[in-house]
């Protein structure tokens, strides 16, 4: 760090990697800012700010001055601290201090600056980004120096610098697909310098906060042209008409599920609606592709808008929202097609008065600056050695996040804590509660089940709290918590799954770790509420309308008896409830023990999952008995059980099956062990798909049983979740387990949550410390014994 400037013309800081210029701040400052007052009458800004005063030390910079906003008559105080954390990373907290006005809004951004022209700009699903809005599976942007140097931008995580990336919300009842919300919070979190910026010599990755855009109130509306006919692309086969404006997509033999027409529009970044009319007998369907791509793997909106209902007869109205990104000022195709064919079958779809508008948004801040209370963002900014590769960018943008925010792990352990933190935002502008979103994907919901275990891996009161808190509110009269929390949007769905248990092991445990006293009076209307849900009749034998476990693709309307998890989730679930002083004996919980025992087949040498599938073994069944070693340190299984299930799991490449056929390894149609219309090719999802932390909390129970492979799979699986795929050096959903399927690697699984629970599994097989993750010394309570 070389400290630059002076007091007249102000201080700032660049960055070197050793004599290689890295990043100055010369041009743009060290931020640039927008205040309001809160009914948004009066704007004030802050340009290319640099600082009146400076104070250098050993490793930190602290750059400070105070800006006079007349028009709202208050002094903004600022600092910008520039800490060294290792070779390769450097903090920049900016801290914002104001005494005068009860409140203020304000939207900042920050900026890493090249004053020579980069090789190349690189995002995280991109390495040779052209520029534009940067939203993608993980947040991060940066430039490359040569073929040789990686420089990037990172954040903290969003429910501490405040920021979400949530563009879009549920349908309403009857809706099909996702909308873009019409207030969409940093929708340019992330932007990197367009080709014209580059021409002017703006070579930026600027990273900006507090803004909101408001597409209720657009500055102007912009309708862009239907093409020309002749620049339609058929998609599968399909012809076109045009007579007076009605447009004909047909063909004689359909030869795949969709077809119809790729229509080229040359669309910038931002927000758009597409509505026409149609009339079909068969179900229309929507997509958003990048340039001239043809997969999933392409789509840039328009994720589920599919089969939606037309009439062969009626003309029927369609209109879509959607934030569109990434374009890089390139084409994007829009699909319109006759979708839910059947291969050889005639088709035609008809459309006409096509219109594709763009909002252009009013921008506002929404960052809170109440008098006396200080505001800090945290970015990092790092230098490393890289190729301009996928692996190499993606790698480095969640190692270094990692070391920026002081964790302390493996390479493997580093991805798990980054993407987690890359995926806690904040809820709406409104409303600053914590949101744990599985991924992008699954996006803006916030799971029960996924957030819990997100956040038992980590150590962090005030978040847990919080959302503990949102879980349970969602509460209603019969004692149920709710499944999913979504914004903008209601959920109804609370039903008897594991939500409800989960959060009392929730409870329990921030009791236990924060010293959190726990809500008794919803704590017993869920327990209540569980027992009537498992075991009505109080024998210890669940019985249940659910699978209370992650397997949750069938369903059982009359109840089941048949499921090894479920029964030993009831077990651990007693003992739960009894350590937070609900009436339990230990009669009832031994007798739930020795169900869940029950469920091992001396014969066949396994748990059995399903006694309706007794050739099905999975990781799910070994779950509970996790759980107790994780929460009591206690066996409920015999190492014989848990040992003998382990020897018949298969693996290769350092990976394992979630749930197989004990011989053929693959399910068939035949005999799947899902709902009826659910199926998934071989190594894919639940047909034998790869779920890392199910596989590796099993693979603990066994270290605790004697297991001798234990350690290594539980190595081989960490490593594989970073290696198996060189593109993709980060946590998944799952892992496909038979490469040779084509499409095996869905775009859908990039960046995910949930696995950062390893983080505990490993804790609770010693081959981790509480204190390598820096929220433990900071908000652990020493656990009684």
């Amino acid at each position: 760090m070389k400290l630059k400037g002076d007091s007249a013309s102000g201080f700032y800081v660049d960055l070197f990697f050793g004599s290689i210029p890295v990043s100055t701040q010369e041009k743009s400052g060290e931020l640039n800012m927008f205040v309001e007052n809160e009914d948004y009458s009066i704007r004030e800004y802050v340009k290319d700010w640099k600082a009146t005063t400076a104070v250098q030390k050993e490793n930190s910079i602290t750059l400070s001055g105070i800006v006079k906003l007349p028009r709202l008559e208050t002094d903004l105080s600022i600092a910008v601290i520039y800490e060294i954390i290792n070779n390769q990373v450097v903090e920049k907290r900016i801290e914002l201090l104001q005494t005068n006005l009860s409140l203020l809004y304000y939207s900042i951004n920050t900026s890493l600056y090249s004053k020579d022209p980069p090789s190349r700009f690189w995002s995280f699903d991109n390495a040779d980004n052209k520029g534009g809005v940067a939203y993608e599976s993980y947040p991060a942007a940066g430039y490359m120096i040569g073929d040789s140097l990686a420089v990037g931008l990172l954040t903290d995580a969003g429910n501490r610098n405040l920021w979400t990336r949530n563009i879009r919300r549920r349908p309403s009842a009857g809706g099909v697909g996702f909308r873009a919300i019409q207030e969409i919070c940093d929708a340019n979190l992330y932007r990197i310098a367009t080709q014209t910026d580059r021409k002017d010599g703006n070579n930026f990755v600027k990273l900006t906060f507090g803004e909101v855009s408001d597409f209720n109130h657009p500055k102007e509306k912009m309708h862009y042209k239907t093409p020309e006919i002749k620049e339609w692309k058929s998609y599968h086969g399909a012809e076109v008409t045009n007579e007076n404006g009605v447009y004909t997509l047909k063909g004689k033999k359909a030869t795949a599920d969709m077809a119809g027409f790729r229509l080229p529009f040359n669309l910038p970044d931002g927000f758009y609606t597409i509505r026409f009319k149609h009339r079909s007998n068969h179900p229309v369907s929507l997509r958003l592709w990048k340039k001239d791509g043809t997969s999933n793997n392409d789509v840039q909106g328009f994720h589920y808008q599919t089969n939606i209902p037309s009439s062969n007869t009626e003309w029927a109205g369609l209109e879509e929202t959607v934030f569109l990104a990434n374009t890089e000022g390139g084409i994007t195709n829009l699909l319109i097609a006759a979708s839910n064919l059947k291969v050889g079958e005639p088709y035609q779809l008809e459309i006409k008065d096509l219109e594709v508008i763009q909002s252009v948004a009013e921008e506002r801040a929404y960052h809170q600056l109440r008098a006396g209370e200080k505001n800090t963002k945290r970015t990092f900014i790092f230098v490393s050695p890289a190729k301009p590769t996928l692996h190499d960018v993606r790698l480095a943008s969640q190692v270094y996040l990692a070391d920026g925010l002081r964790f302390k792990g493996t390479t493997e352990e580093k991805c798990l804590y980054s993407c987690y933190q890359m995926l806690m935002w904040i809820t709406s502008a409104d409303n600053f509660t914590p949101l744990s979103v599985p991924s992008i994907n699954y996006a803006p919901d916030m799971y029960n089940r996924d957030s819990f275990w997100s956040q038992m891996g980590i150590y962090d009161k005030e978040s847990s709290e919080k959302i503990f808190n949102a879980w349970a509110a969602t509460q209603n009269d019969a004692g149920t918590i709710g499944t999913i929390i979504t914004p903008s949007m209601g959920s109804k769905e609370l039903k008897g799954n594991d939500a409800t248990l989960e959060f009392l092991w929730f409870a329990l445990v921030n009791k236990r770790q924060y010293g959190t006293p726990p809500p008794m009076d919803k704590i017993t209307k869920a327990f209540n509420y569980m027992l009537n849900e498992t075991d009505a009749d109080g024998d210890g034998i669940c019985s249940a309308r659910f699978v209370l476990g992650q397997n949750d693709c069938v369903e059982y309307p009359d109840r089941t008896s048949s499921l090894a998890v479920n029964q030993g989730m009831l077990a651990v679930t007693l003992r739960v409830a009894q350590e937070l002083g609900l009436p339990v004996q230990n009669g009832i919980i031994e007798k739930a023990n020795a169900a869940y025992r029950a469920f091992y087949d001396k014969k066949r040498g396994y748990l059995i999952d399903n006694k309706e599938y007794p050739y099905v073994i999975t990781f799910n069944a070994l779950l509970p008995e996790f759980v107790s070693l994780w929460l009591f340190n206690e066996l409920i299984l015999t190492s014989e059980m848990v040992n003998n299930t382990l020897d018949k799991v298969p693996t290769r490449n350092g990976y394992s099956p979630l749930i197989f056929h004990v011989k053929d390894l693959y399910f068939t149609m035949e005999n799947k062990p899902f709902s009826p219309n659910l199926f998934w090719d071989n190594g894919i999802y639940y047909n034998a798909g790869s779920w890392m932390r199910e596989e590796i909390c099993g693979y603990v129970s066994g270290l605790k049983h004697g297991w001798k492979p234990a350690e290594k799979r539980i190595i081989d699986r960490l490593t594989a979740e970073i290696t198996i795929n060189p593109d993709e050096p980060f946590s998944h959903e799952f892992l496909p387990y038979d490469l040779t399927v084509p499409n095996c690697w869905w775009p859908s699984t990039r960046v995910f949550s949930w696995n950062v629970f390893v983080l505990k599994a490993l804790e609770v097989a010693g081959m981790r410390k509480p204190d390598q993750d820096p929220g433990y010394l900071k908000y652990s309570i020493p656990v009684e014994k």
